[in-house]
């Protein structure tokens, strides 16, 4: 389960130009997790 602080860091990080690989890596989380909260927060679901 993330935390808040987790899926806005994921939001930021992307909003800068990270790609989903990179945000997976340094978060230790999976692509699908950081796809899937990315797309959350977009209002993509």
């Amino acid at each position: 389960m993330l935390t808040v602080g987790m899926m806005k860091e994921i939001y930021e990080m992307k909003g800068a130009g990270r790609s989903i690989r990179d945000i997976a890596r340094e978060l230790d989380i999976s692509r699908n997790t950081v796809r899937r909260y990315h797309c959350f927060r977009r209002g993509r679901l």
